[in-house]
């Protein structure tokens, strides 16, 4: 419903509310006006009845000149009758007469006249009081002679009563209704009229127009909502211009960043918590051969992997729950392809999304350079041992021969013994397995290969030392070796180890001018097991410890150094897993220590 109409309503509520009010208050009015009309007549009458009742009892004759009195006064006028009762309330004389010998209510508790009203008779009763002019006919022993009681008709009044109520209400309504009009009108022309622009003007917003203003005159509430309407849409509009300046500026942010995100080389996707793939950029759908409307129906292991289940070592499972970056290398299934996947997660508080962004590099290429890398560094020390190698297989060579010699003149001679040729041939047997030790130990320390076994450490560290050995650098060096008990096996390149052990004995040896302790020593910690290579050098100068494990730094390039072996040790102990470290006191020598996994990681 309108306001103005809710307005009339309540008005038109009020006006009858306040109309029946006032004929209610005019209704009481006019009964407690009649009511003391009445008293004041009853006793009127009822005092001149008591004289001449008093004068009548005085003469004798009370029943013919009281029942005349009495008579008289209730002709005409408003009084139906009057009488008089004894102490039993025994009408005695009054008027009607046939009223007579009957009994009339009286209540003597009441010390003075009172009234009651029985429909539309109004009963005056006033006590006669026993005087002392009256003991000598009724005694002095009773209070009262009896009552005198006086009917008046209420016909007359109620209809005056009632035409005063009508005409009080006429005249309520026709009041409270011109003011009512005159309401209604200053209502529709100061509240009704000016709330209609208002709201039209807001239907304009509404609909979109926030051009839109109000314009309503004055100085009041009205006014004022106006002019809020107006700093509202002024409001609005200055903010819309600010969401399409915003939308602009962030619809450029994403292409801008969804072009760098397509032109970075390395292949990049996003992916939910269930192994969704939710974006991916071009190099990633290129390289793997998808479009990028099947994006979000595939599953990261089922497009990298090209299986139906995540793999058992899932980074993508454990970058959600340690909430830290993991990695792994593996070979795309069906090609010579190696990739290395680097995992890292996300999570976006405000909507609750957890993820991971996968960045993955083909590292084939790469691979095979440091492998070239690796095999070239192994070429290089094996030019340093071969003069080694070549006075220790000339040695067991010079027994062969000699042997050779011997035998081929008893030969000659014709002189067969047997003691003799077995001992010789013996002899040659021994030195051919020398000669072939030293070979297998140096293609084992030069073949490329990329297989992991069940390996001791301890082993490997004893083997490269006697690769070293060959190159006669030993002679002035006390090799200590300080084996650790129970020290477990780990899964590694054999080939690749002796070539970090290589590298870090051959710098030791260098340091010393080969001569001095060389201590190897290993030990075990949670998982891992611990080799520690240290020597009684001059130690390792502060500003160079953080340099050493740099590629192509070196202190000896007069004399060939290339700068690369401690730099290729440290890739090959960080893609085993491991870690690589120094310590060192300037004129205390140096240790190097490696930590390996005692379980690769895959």
């Amino acid at each position: 419903m309108k306001i103005g109409r809710r307005f009339a309503t309540w008005i038109v509520v009020s006006a009858l509310v306040i109309a029946g009010a006032s004929s209610v208050l005019h209704y009481k009015i006019s009964q407690n006006e009649a009511i003391a009309d009445f008293e004041g007549d009853g006793k009127n009458v009822a005092r001149v009845v008591e004289i001449s009742l008093t004068d009548a009892m005085l003469q004798g004759t009370i029943n013919q000149t009281l029942q005349g009195t009495l008579e008289g006064l209730s002709e005409g006028g408003r009084i139906e009758g009057i009488w008089i009762t004894d102490t039993d309330g025994i009408a005695r004389v009054g008027n009607p007469k046939e009223v007579i010998g009957t009994r009339r209510p009286m209540d003597w508790s009441r010390k003075a006249g009172y009234y009651f009203s029985e429909g539309n008779i109004f009963h005056w009763v006033q006590p006669v009081r026993n005087r002392p002019i009256c003991h000598r006919c009724h005694g002095a022993k009773d209070k009262y002679n009896g009552a005198i009681m006086i009917d008046f008709s209420t016909a007359e009044l109620q209809e005056h009563v009632r035409a005063g109520i009508m005409e009080g209400f006429t005249v309520a309504v026709g009041t409270v209704g011109i003011i009512a009009l005159l309401v209604l009108g200053l209502s529709r022309s100061l509240i009704t009229k000016r709330l209609g622009a208002v709201i039209e003007q807001i239907g304009h917003v509404r609909d979109g127009n926030y051009d839109a203003s109000v314009k309503v005159k004055g100085n009041d509430e009205i006014s004022e909502l106006s002019s809020f309407f107006n700093e509202m849409a002024d409001a609005v509009r200055t903010r819309n211009k600010e969401r399409d300046l915003l939308f602009k500026q962030i619809s450029q942010s994403y292409k801008m960043w969804q072009a760098t995100f397509d032109s970075i080389t390395d292949m990049i996707a996003i992916v939910d918590e269930h192994f969704n793939i939710s974006m991916a950029n071009q190099a990633f759908m290129k390289y793997f051969g998808i479009a990028k409307e099947d994006l979000k129906s595939r599953k990261c292991y089922e497009v990298m992997h090209e299986s139906d289940m995540s793999p058992a070592e899932c980074p993508h499972l454990s970058a959600i729950m340690e909430g830290k970056p993991d990695s792994m290398e593996y070979r795309r299934p069906g090609t010579d392809r190696i990739l290395n996947l680097t995992v890292y997660p996300y999570y976006h508080a405000a909507s609750n999304i957890k993820g991971t962004i996968h960045v993955l590099r083909d590292i084939t290429d790469e691979k095979e350079n440091e492998m070239r890398l690796i095999m070239t560094e192994r070429l290089a020390a094996l030019g340093e041992m071969a003069s080694g190698l070549a006075h220790e297989i000339n040695n067991p060579l010079a027994s062969i021969a000699g042997c050779a010699e011997g035998l081929s003149n008893r030969t000659k001679k014709n002189e067969f013994d047997p003691e003799f040729f077995n001992e010789y041939l013996g002899i040659m047997e021994e030195e051919i397995l020398r000669c072939k030790n030293i070979t297998t130990n140096m293609l084992s320390f030069v073949r490329r290969t990329t297989v992991r076994q069940e390996a001791d450490i301890s082993k490997i560290l004893d083997r490269t030392v006697d690769i070293i050995g060959l190159q006669g650098r030993l002679k002035n060096i006390s090799v200590v070796r300080d084996y650790g008990e129970n020290v477990p096996s780990i899964l590694a390149n054999e080939s690749e180890l002796r070539q970090v052990f290589m590298a870090i004995i051959s710098n030791a040896l260098d340091a010393m001018n080969d001569s001095g302790t060389l201590t190897l020593r290993t030990s075990t910690e949670v998982e891992s097991v611990v080799v520690e290579i240290s020597d009684t050098g001059p130690g390792i100068p502060q500003h160079l410890r953080d340099r050493i494990f740099d590629p192509f730094f070196t202190n000896k390039a007069e004399t060939g150094g290339t700068g690369l072996g401690l730099s290729i040790a440290r890739k090959i102990i960080s893609a085993a897993g491991g870690e690589i470290s120094t310590t060192s006191e300037e004129g205390m020598g140096a240790t190097i220590r490696v930590v390996l996994p005692t379980k690769h990681p895959e």
